[in-house]
Order: structure tokens, then C-alpha cells, then sequence
């Protein structure tokens, strides 16, 4: 997934590059937006950035 944090510390855009489950994808998104993040900061003021998030989902068999 790759997200776009705001100046204000919120998420901004949220894309899914490749999903096997979208939705996994979906709810990974959903939660996303909770998230708390601090804005990058350039020259001593915050700027928004975009950050690139690899999520592995993995199920354990039925025995």
C-alpha cells in the first residue's frame, strides 16, 4: 500500500498496489485511516509525503 501523509498528520490517499485478498486490502485501508502519523519535516516546517507499507497476511492451517 502506499500512503500520503498530510501536514495536518492525517492520512490523506491510500492505494493498494497488489493485493491476492482484496479484502484484506480493504480492511488494512479502512484501519489505515486511524493511524496516527507525524508530518515529515523540511526546512523546519511540516510537509506532506507519501510512504510506501508492504503488509504480509498469513493463515495458519486447520489441523
Amino acid at each position: 500500500m502506499i500512503f500520503t501523509i498530510s501536514k495536518e498528520e492525517k492520512i490523506k490517499d491510500i492505494r493498494v498496489e497488489k493485493s491476492i485478498h482484496p479484502q484484506n486490502a480493504a480492511g488494512i485501508a479502512h484501519n489505515a485511516k486511524k493511524w496516527k502519523f507525524k508530518p515529515a519535516i523540511k526546512d523546519g516546517q511540516p510537509v506532506e509525503y507519501t510512504f510506501r507499507r508492504t503488509f504480509l497476511i498469513g493463515f495458519k492451517p486447520e489441523s
